[in-house]
């Protein structure tokens, strides 16, 4: 079909223009980012876009340069119905495969038995930092705010809780599916045991032969490990925030709502 895949959109060179409208408005302030077909503002011999979203110059180190991009996916030919003769499937559309996670670990090599009950819970974060700079317009112009650089990423985590006959097992796996290399997933795990929580690897496994109930929390967050910012940085999305994950067996029993009994009413 001749098309190219920017990671977001394609892009017909034929036409020099997105095939798909751009989900995000990169720089509100510049008139040429409304149009959402359009391809680097316009201005294909000084800027690029291989991300599908944000427009800026060559060689920029954390977003333009195309060494930092993850390499491309294998593609996934989708057949669809045609009309010419003997079923040729044309415009068959390649698409990236979804992202593949991590299994969880298996239960704890101190159990014993076969597993007599199970709770499973997951997390999801998605966030990221965007990083603007400013220009100036002529002499005695306005300052407009650009968004120069943008830094996203997504985890997910699976925890479960499993009884034995002689024991309970947690385990975990946290997956950091986009943003390697400038992200890095927090996990830590509070139990009966410990209340008030501990640090923990992105997975692994905690037993404890304590009578139950038993009770267990992941908590999972996000922190920046990347190189210092070209401008001013703005959070966004789960950036900053701890999400969690409550495994409890057996699991809580719902409390009835109090209904009440209203006498007669005294005139």
């Amino acid at each position: 079909m001749g098309l190219y895949f920017y990671r977001a959109r394609w892009y017909d060179p034929a036409l020099g223009r997105f095939t798909q409208p751009d989900t995000a408005t990169p720089g509100p302030d510049n008139p040429q980012a409304f149009n959402r077909y359009s391809y680097s503002f316009n201005r294909p011999l000084n800027l690029v876009d291989p991300t599908g979203h944000w427009p800026g110059p060559w060689g920029n180190p954390h977003n333009w340069d195309p060494v930092r991009l993850p390499p491309m996916p294998t593609p996934v030919l989708l057949a669809f119905p045609s009309p010419l003769p003997g079923g040729a499937a044309a415009g068959s559309i390649p698409l990236p495969p979804p992202p593949t996670l991590s299994p969880v670990p298996a239960p704890c090599p101190e159990a014993k038995g076969k597993p007599l009950g199970q709770v499973q819970r997951s997390v999801e974060l998605e966030g990221g930092i965007n990083v603007f700079g400013g220009a100036r317009g002529g002499e005695g112009g306005a300052f407009v705010a650009l968004k120069i650089e943008q830094h996203r990423f997504e985890v997910h985590t699976e925890a479960t809780l499993t009884i034995f006959e002689n024991g309970a097992c947690i385990n975990w796996q946290t997956d950091l599916l986009q943003g390697a290399g400038e992200f890095q997933a927090t996990v830590s795990l509070a139990t009966r045991e410990k209340p008030f929580g501990i640090p923990v690897s992105p997975s692994g496994h905690s037993w404890t032969e304590s009578p139950g109930p038993w009770y267990g929390t992941i908590k999972v967050g996000v922190e920046y490990t990347g190189g210092p910012f070209g401008g001013i940085p703005s959070y966004y999305g789960d950036y900053g925030k701890v999400k969690e994950a409550v495994l409890e067996y057996p699991p809580p029993t719902p409390t009835p709502f109090p209904f009440c009994t209203v006498g007669p009413i005294p005139w």
